[in-house]
C-alpha cells in the first residue's frame, strides 16, 4: 500500500491494471487487487453472508429515516452512521438460525435512539375502516418533553416486504392519532414502531417496537 501525495501523479479513484486507487482515512493511497484463493466458502461463511444480505436488505429503504434519527458515532476505525449502527444490533442480536437460514427477529429491530423520552401507549388497534387507532398518556410535564413534541409511526409488512412511515400524526397533548395504511395492505401483518421528536427536530426517542396487527 502506497501513500500518493496529491498532485499530476495522484493515483486515480478506481482500478488500473493490478491496482486500485481510493481514498481511505481522507488519504489517496494505491493497494493491489483481492485475489481469490480458489477456496469454496465454509458453512460458517456463506451463513455470515446470509445475515449481512438479509439485515442489508430490511434496512435500504429505511436508511434515510433512520440517518435522521440516529446520530453518527465514533466507531474503532471511522465513523458510524445510524443505519450502521442499526445493522450492528441487528446482526448481535436481532436474527435467530433455523436449519442454517438467518431469520429476522422483528421486535429487536431499532429504527431511532435518542434520549427524548417516550410516551405510554393506552392503545393500539386496527379500526373497522383499516385504520390504526393511537391512544398514548401526556407526560409533557416530565423532563424534556413538551406538549408539542411529535409522533412518528414506521409501519412493516410482512407479506409486501414493505414500510410505511407516518411522521407527525399528532402531538403529545392530543393523547390520541390516527394512521391510513397504504390502500394495498388488505391482508396481511402489520408490524409497528413509534418515535417521538420535538418541535426543533433537534432531539427524538428511541424506537419502541409495540405489536403485530393482523389485517385479515
Amino acid at each position: 500500500m502506497a501513500h500518493i501525495k496529491d498532485g499530476i501523479l495522484s493515483p486515480p479513484i478506481g482500478k488500473v491494471g493490478t491496482v486500485v486507487g481510493v481514498r481511505w482515512r481522507n488519504k489517496k493511497i494505491l493497494r493491489s487487487l483481492p485475489t481469490s484463493n480458489g477456496k469454496p466458502a465454509s458453512e460458517k461463511q456463506l451463513l455470515q453472508r446470509a445475515k449481512l444480505t438479509l439485515v442489508s436488505r430490511f434496512l435500504k429503504t429505511l436508511k434515510p429515516f433512520i440517518n435522521n434519527h440516529i446520530p453518527p458515532i465514533q466507531g474503532k476505525k471511522s465513523m458510524l452512521t445510524g443505519t450502521d449502527q442499526a445493522s450492528s444490533i441487528l446482526l448481535k442480536q436481532g436474527l435467530d438460525v433455523i436449519d442454517n437460514t438467518p431469520l429476522l427477529l422483528i421486535n429487536k429491530v431499532t429504527v431511532a435512539i435518542g434520549i427524548l423520552p417516550v410516551a405510554h401507549f393506552k392503545e393500539i388497534k386496527l379500526t373497522e375502516d383499516k385504520q390504526v387507532y393511537l391512544q398514548w398518556e401526556d407526560n409533557s410535564h416530565n423532563s424534556l418533553t413538551n406538549a408539542n413534541d411529535l409522533l412518528s409511526v414506521v409501519f412493516f409488512h410482512n407479506q409486501n416486504n414493505a414500510f410505511h412511515i407516518v411522521e407527525n400524526i399528532g402531538q403529545r397533548e392530543d393523547e390520541e392519532g390516527i394512521v391510513s395504511l397504504p390502500k394495498d395492505w388488505v391482508i396481511g401483518i402489520v408490524h409497528l414502531w413509534t418515535v417521538w421528536t420535538n418541535q426543533d427536530k433537534t432531539l427524538n426517542s428511541t424506537s419502541i417496537y409495540h405489536k403485530a396487527i393482523y389485517l385479515d
